[in-house]
């Protein structure tokens, strides 16, 4: 299939889980449905068409664990306008869902958390911000609705990360676009709006003005530190998990956008398991600290500006 004259964009979705990670499947914002990719021939297997549930696009997607599904966001008119859940035993959909925005799968497969924004990017003004989420009972079943509930401020990126201290549950954790916070979402606490959000705050701003495209503020998980840049104040806020916290802000990083982890060798000293100094930062309270890394290092890089070293 081929698209329109104009802008368009995809994803491709493969895992080992998925088929042995025999296939790929593959998005599209101008055809109505998933390239299916043979990827041991590497050759095209077919196309999937969901035109018949009013999509002309598709994007974003998220595999559950637990019962083989893929959750499929359904775009029409270059908007998202439902969630389609999709069996991969069969490629046949098992439902639409009445859920927008970008979904995404629980480590464990359980929930389907997915994020809807819509913004009048010619004024810079934000027009909905909300949060769906699936819950998947078994691996016989369909999901099944557990919660819908806005979110101010612009939901933008999520991660998860397993709860301290216990064996099971996870905290979904979620960037704002027009806000100095961000949000936790405890999976097991749904019931309640008061106790299932909470609020990490003082992690910077996000540059956003009128006419820019498609703005988001990046997450990235690397143990127990969660990292978001913060565009605005040319920085990047560092969030201690464990604790719940702003850890700090790492100062200088002008225009940093994209986020990686990359695990470091095991650094030999004089005292065993000993923690290695990296780079200086901002507290909170203004004050000189420092950020201690042992496994892991984690590298800011500025997409659209020149990366500003931090001795």
């Amino acid at each position: 299939m081929h698209s329109s004259s104009g802008w368009s964009l995809g994803y491709m979705y493969a895992d080992p889980e998925v088929k042995d990670g025999k296939v790929g499947y593959v998005t599209h914002s101008s055809n109505p449905g998933l390239h299916h990719l043979d990827l041991l021939s590497k050759s095209y297997k077919g196309f999937v068409n969901v035109s018949n549930y009013g999509c002309t696009g598709t994007m974003s997607m998220a595999y559950s664990s637990v019962n083989k599904h893929v959750f499929v966001e359904c775009y029409a008119s270059r908007r998202s306008v439902a969630l389609l859940e999709m069996d991969l035993a069969t490629d046949k959909i098992v439902k639409k869902w009445n859920a927008t925005g970008d979904p995404y799968a629980s480590p464990d497969g359980r929930y389907i958390v997915t994020l809807q924004k819509s913004v009048n990017e010619t004024a810079n003004l934000l027009l909905d911000s909300k949060v769906y989420v699936l819950y998947i009972p078994d691996n016989n079943s369909p999901a099944v609705f557990k919660s819908k509930f806005e979110i101010p401020g612009g939901v933008s990126k999520l991660v998860f990360n397993k709860k301290t201290g216990q064996q099971g549950g996870y905290l979904a954790y979620i960037s704002l676009l027009y806000s100095d916070k961000i949000a936790v979402i405890d999976l097991d606490r749904l019931e309640s709006y008061a106790s299932k959000i909470s609020y990490i705050e003082g992690v910077g701003s996000v540059f956003t003005a009128p006419g820019m495209h498609a703005v988001q503020r990046y997450l990235l998980r690397s143990g127990p530190w969660l990292v978001s840049p913060a565009t605005a104040n040319n920085s990047v806020a560092i969030i201690n998990t464990a604790a719940g916290e702003l850890h700090g802000m790492v100062m200088g990083v002008v225009g940093g956008r994209g986020l990686y982890a990359v695990h470091s060798p095991v650094l030999h000293s004089s005292v065993p398991h000993s923690p290695v100094p990296r780079s200086p930062v901002t507290s909170r309270s203004g004050a000189a600290e420092k950020i201690f890394w042992s496994q892991e290092t984690l590298i800011v890089l500025a997409l659209f500006s020149f990366y500003k070293a931090i001795a």
